[in-house]
C-alpha cells in the first residue's frame, strides 16, 4: 500500500464487497497513502535497466484486483520481451 496506494486498495475493497483486517486498519490508522509513480523508483543505479516498456509491465503486473491484472500470456506478449523474441529468431 506504500507503493500502490490507498485509493486502489479502497477502490478493490469496496467493488468485491470484501473487508480489511483489523491488524490492517491498525497500521493504516492516521497515514494516508499516495500512490508512487513507478519513475520514483528509478536511480543512477538502475536506470541503465528502465525502459518505458518495463514501467508499462510492471505497473500492469503490479495491481491489487486481479480482474484488473494483466495475465500471463498478455504478460509475455508485451513489447517489454521484443528484444527477447527478436534475439531467439535469429
Amino acid at each position: 500500500m506504500k507503493v500502490l496506494g490507498e485509493d486502489d486498495l479502497h477502490d478493490y475493497v469496496h467493488r468485491y464487497n470484501l473487508k480489511i483486517p483489523k491488524e490492517a486498519k491498525k497500521l493504516m490508522k492516521g497515514q494516508e497513502f499516495e500512490k508512487i509513480p513507478w519513475t520514483q523508483f528509478i536511480s543512477g543505479r538502475n536506470k541503465h535497466m528502465v525502459s518505458d516498456e518495463a514501467l508499462d509491465l510492471l505497473a500492469k503486473m503490479l495491481v491489487y484486483d486481479k480482474n484488473k491484472r494483466i495475465r500471463c500470456k498478455e504478460a509475455m506478449a508485451h513489447p517489454y520481451f521484443d528484444p527477447i523474441r527478436e534475439f531467439v529468431k535469429n
